[in-house]
């Protein structure tokens, strides 16, 4: 079946400092109800927008975010990507009918290390 998808679009920053590079895949959050196919977003430069055609259902997801310094490749092996500051952390965002331009704020407490 066809679902409506929205663009969504926002600021994402590390402790108030902007994340340079990365992705959030937005899941829609099935413990609060809610279900659809999930949305992807780019992140460069602090902000993040959904990619064309991978937008979100709305309504309660979780953003599981992968993010970079997306530094040049330096001598000692570490990707094109540059070095990672977040790999894979959720965080709850609710997108409703009114709401899908958000700031996302991580703090380094929240960050759970493995």
């Amino acid at each position: 079946d066809e679902v409506t998808r929205y663009e969504v679009s926002g600021s994402i920053s590390l402790e108030g400092e902007p994340l340079p590079a990365g992705e959030i895949i937005f899941e829609p959050d099935t413990a609060q109800g809610n279900s659809g196919p999930a949305g992807i977003a780019d992140i460069k430069e602090g902000k993040y927008t959904s990619r064309k055609g991978w937008g979100v259902v709305g309504g309660p997801h979780i953003a599981v975010i992968t993010a970079n310094n997306g530094g040049a490749l330096p001598e000692d092996g570490v990707p094109p990507a540059g070095y990672q500051l977040l790999f894979e952390h959720s965080v709850p965002i609710d997108f409703t009918d009114d709401n899908f331009e958000q700031s996302i704020e991580v703090s380094k407490s929240d960050i759970k290390r493995r």
